[in-house]
């Protein structure tokens, strides 16, 4: 009918649109499909989808319409050019770029027209749709007068006191500033952040909010402003002052900003920070809960970039290089005394419903308070925390309780037990009595969660009660979810420390633990608050750590784990959520399975094959890669201890492994058939020789494939040196290719190496890459270099670059150290006084001392010995 009513049938009149509109937001099933057929009609070809939008900007911002529909076509406007999918977010950017240019400024003119001429309550709304096609055009370099429009209109408004058009101005600069790539306003930062700061000095509210929004939103690309004193000054005291303003949004964005502030522009709080500690400590004392939040929380976030400025000067320090700049100020240390009493307060700010993974103002307190506790001093610490704890454990206000017994919390971690000893064993007693008998069960779950940091940190003071706590576990385990989350964690910390003690609860009672621990898994309620993952947690720890005397029990308890796997696997699925909980399931079962047979170790033989059986059922039922990986993970444990008799699982286990080579996306799955790939061959040495010509082809090929991850190329280059050092000369064909491969390794390692970067993750990649390749070296010359040392001797520069490129990086760690000297010490065993010239360099001698004076594992000073007697 619609169409039908149309004249022409590219042109979309506004009644038109109304009807589809009413349609939409009708409720009625027949209606919302025709209108949603409609809409998408409208946008099939050039012609209509440009009428559609003319007529969707002009609903929008006609007056004469109800504004609930207005409203809706903003909402559809925004819709139809734009999309959280990148995918479909690019369609649409293409579908309006298409559009004649006349056509794209006329709808543009009349929403900006219109924007800054209506009502806020539509004004919101146009605000968001003209940000949305700011998104499109501005990384292209159109619309390029849309922000100095929008900046002047606002700059005017303000001084003539039209504060709605200031306010929709502000705000739609908020809306692009939020989701625009920062280097597409950087030419404009100077001119946004001076409305800004204009706005939020307005009187107005609205103006405040809608500049406080907007600079929230524009931090990322006015940072050469806070390189200026002057120019940081004029910022945070504007920012400051509209803080002051008594409005709860506003003074909430404020806050945001700081915490911001705290994390990106540390340095320039300074001349503010006596102002902020009295603005924050007031804020937390007396504001509503949402503004008690965030004052808590910027005293948090400076906490944390405290610690890691101190972190990086403690990195810099070792690496020999200079710090990045930032100088510590210790505000949390110069402020803790007149912080944590106010904290200690919030903590036993709770509602009655809240749970414990609502954000709350206690939460928060925590929070800051362990933020606290890792950056600070105990000693300043405790005198503060302690006389709280005491003087609140008792209280018949269970806030007050629960508050106690998270403040203790805080502290636990980081005491000398010498000196927290006796506050310890006062506090055992309340914690056994508040997890047993409180009628809170926020109480309750406070008192398993710090008893199970009592039992990680604090031990000491709890060992000779070590069964009467196991006892005082297992009789909770029959709690609310979340009291059970923390009553299997506290069974695995203790499952953890008993093991070092000579007489540990957990020997004579092995079996009814872990009967008890799987009929918690059992639990209906056992896919909430974590629960499963805690319970396997806990029986994972306590099977690995069985004692010696538990042998037949660990083996009845790896029975039983093949029983579960029957079950979960035969266990219907009848749609995702029960696939979920499946794969979830059957990830937890591999893991305990891991720990079993890393306890039994030889003792799992007479099981090998039912794992074997088992593992192939899993893998040929194309589970998860989740699964796959785990099962991977299992089957090199399995590899390790069986060693030779293994070969007999291999060519079933084959082509599963082949598989996941080519599934390389699925990097971390493929990464693990890489290393059960390594921990095979080192099990059947040279009976791997069989399978090696499939394998290795799949590696060279994945080697020079530019689009797989850089983790599992390092995990290749390590397999090579374990293929090598498993069939020895028969590596021999593959060698010339494979040394290709280590050469643009090293290569790129070099060009690695002297990039200026401190950042951790590429740090640790080089790392690998190094260790990685210090592995393959040694395989490949342990393996071939023996039996026919000429044919390899050309490879010997080659080495030494990568020895030398390593020597000459202080950043090194010992474990990459280590491997080279390893190398060298292959060398000169291998060829003696052939390379007896390179030898007599000072970085090796400089190197094997620097190794010496860090080494401590008998392992690493074994390597260095050996080096050393052949040098």
């Amino acid at each position: 009918k619609i169409v039908a009513n149309q004249m022409d049938a590219s042109h979309v009149s506004l009644d038109t649109l109304e009807q589809v509109l009413q349609g939409a937001s009708s409720g009625e099933q027949q209606l919302m499909q025709e209108a949603e057929r409609q809409i998408s009609q409208w946008q099939e070809d050039l012609p209509r989808f440009s009428s559609f939008c003319l007529a969707l900007a002009s609903y929008s911002c006609s007056v004469e319409r109800n504004i609930n529909g207005r409203v809706l076509s903003c909402l559809l406007f925004k819709n139809v050019v734009w999309s959280k999918s990148e995918e479909e977010f690019s369609r649409k950017q293409a579908k309006w770029t298409a559009l004649p240019v006349d056509s794209r400024n006329q709808i543009k003119g009349l929403l900006i027209k219109t924007l800054l001429s209506d009502t806020l309550n539509i004004t919101q709304h146009l605000a968001q749709v003209i940000a949305k096609i700011a998104l499109i055009e501005l990384p292209k370099g159109e619309w390029s007068d849309l922000i100095p429009n929008l900046v002047n209109s606002v700059q005017n408004s303000i001084k003539t006191g039209a504060t709605v058009a200031a306010a929709s101005g502000l705000q739609t600069l908020g809306y692009i500033c939020e989701e625009i790539m920062p280097e597409v306003l950087l030419a404009a930062s100077s001119e946004i952040t001076t409305v800004v700061i204009l706005g939020l000095k307005c009187e107005d509210v609205h103006v405040k909010r809608a500049a406080a929004y907007a600079f929230e939103n524009a931090m990322d690309f006015c940072t050469k402003h806070f390189e200026n004193s002057n120019e940081s000054g004029v910022i945070l005291s504007s920012i400051l002052e509209a803080m002051a303003f008594p409005d709860e949004d506003l003074q909430c964005t404020c806050l945001s900003i700081f915490i911001d502030i705290a994390f990106m522009h540390y340095d320039s709080l300074e001349p503010f920070m006596n102002t902020l500690f009295q603005v924050t400590i007031e804020a937390i004392k007396n504001s509503p809960e949402r503004i008690t939040k965030l004052a808590i929380e910027f005293w948090s976030a400076l906490g944390l970039q405290e610690e890691d400025i101190l972190e990086q000067e403690d990195f810099a320090e070792e690496l020999g290089t200079e710090s990045t700049g930032i100088v510590c100020k210790h505000y949390l240390q110069g402020s803790a005394s007149h912080l944590i009493p106010f904290l200690l307060n919030s903590i036993c700010k709770k509602d009655e419903w809240s749970s414990s993974d609502d954000w709350t103002v206690s939460r928060a307190a925590i929070n800051c308070l362990n933020i606290l506790a890792d950056l600070l001093d105990m000693e300043t610490i405790l005198p503060i925390v302690i006389p709280f704890v005491m003087s609140n454990i008792r209280s018949e206000n269970w806030k007050e309780r629960e508050g106690a017994i998270w403040a203790f919390s805080t502290v636990l971690e980081n005491s000398d037990p010498d000196l927290i000893e006796d506050n310890v064993i006062h506090m055992m007693n309340f914690l056994a009595e508040y997890l047993a008998n409180d009628k809170k069960a926020a109480v309750r779950e406070a008192a398993a969660m710090t008893l199970g940091l009592t039992i990680k940190y604090q031990f000491k003071g709890l060992s000779s009660n070590a069964a009467e706590i196991l006892r005082l576990l297992m009789n909770a385990l029959g709690d609310k979810p979340q009291i059970v989350d923390n009553v299997c964690w506290a069974i695995h910390n203790l499952a953890a420390v008993c093991q070092l003690e000579p007489r540990s609860p957990f020997e004579n009672n092995l079996t009814q633990i872990v009967t008890a621990l799987f009929q918690t898994a059992d639990r209906k309620d056992s896919g909430t608050n974590n629960l499963l993952s805690s319970v396997y947690g806990a029986l994972n720890i306590v099977v690995v750590s069985a004692a010696p005397s538990q042998t037949t029990a660990v083996q009845q308890i790896t029975v039983n784990i093949f029983e579960r796997f029957e079950r979960v696997i035969n266990t219907p699925v009848l749609g995702t959520e029960d696939l979920t909980d499946r794969t979830r399931h059957l990830a937890l079962l591999c893991t305990l399975l891991q720990m079993a047979i890393q306890r039994l170790d030889e003792d799992v033989a007479p099981f090998s094959e039912t794992i074997l059986k088992l593992c192939l059922t899993i893998l040929d039922s194309k589970m998860d890669s989740v699964v796959q990986e785990d099962i991977f993970i299992l089957l090199g444990g399995l590899a390790n201890i069986l060693d030779a008799n293994f070969e007999k699982f291999a060519p079933s286990l084959f082509p599963f492994l082949m598989k996941a080579l080519q599934s390389w996306q699925e990097y971390q799955t493929c990464t693990a058939a890489i290393i059960l790939l390594g921990d095979i061959t080192r099990a059947l040495t040279t009976n791997f020789d069989v399978f090696c010509e499939p394998v290795m082809s799949a590696l060279c090929s994945m080697s020079a494939n530019p689009e797989i991850k850089a983790s599992v190329k390092t995990a290749i280059i390590a397999l090579f040196g374990d293929i090598a050092l498993a069939i020895d000369e028969k590596f021999a064909p593959y060698l010339s290719v494979v040394m290709s491969i280590l050469k643009a390794s090293t290569d790129t390692l070099i060009q690695l190496q002297f990039t200026e970067t401190d950042d951790y993750e590429s740090l640790e990649l080089l790392n690998l890459l190094r260790q990685s390749l210090s592995e393959a070296y040694q395989g490949i010359m342990q393996g071939i270099a023996p039996t026919n040392p000429t044919s390899f001797q050309e490879f010997v520069p080659q080495i030494m670059t990568f020895v030398a490129s390593v020597a000459q990086d202080p950043r090194r760690p010992l474990a990459v150290s280590i491997g080279v000297i390893g190398i060298i010490g292959e060398l000169i065993k291998i060829y003696e006084e052939a390379v007896r010239p390179l030898m007599n360099q000072p970085w090796i001698q400089s190197l094997i001392q620097d190794a010496e004076n860090q080494a401590t594992e008998e392992e690493e000073t074994d390597t260095i010995e050996y080096t050393k007697e052949y040098l």
